[in-house]
């Protein structure tokens, strides 16, 4: 169990430190620690239409795997049923004095 809970502390830990690794895929500044159930979200080419892309990235250690429910995230995103949700909220028209 000890040496359980110690590989999922370490997994914990070393996500806050992934961006910055060689092999992360994208660049520290383009990414946005999420946490759970997905780590980090991203985006490249925000100035393109045409090539703007959202990247969803998990980070694992060792020998860990996907959670069930992070594999049907993964499953989802795959098959294209990612949608945009735009919520608007009226802006207080008080005005102090």
């Amino acid at each position: 169990a000890k040496k359980r809970s110690g590989a999922v502390q370490w997994g914990l830990a070393i996500e806050n430190f992934a961006p910055f690794l060689d092999t992360f895929p994208l660049r520290p500044e383009d990414v946005t620690f999420l946490g759970k159930p997905i780590d980090y979200v991203g985006y490249t080419s925000t100035d393109s239409k045409e090539d703007c892309t959202v990247h969803f990235i998990e980070v694992k250690s060792g020998k860990s795997q996907l959670l069930k429910h992070q594999r049907n995230i993964k499953k989802a995103i795959l098959a294209g049923r990612v949608k945009w949700h735009e919520v608007r909220v009226k802006s207080n028209k008080k005005v102090s004095s």
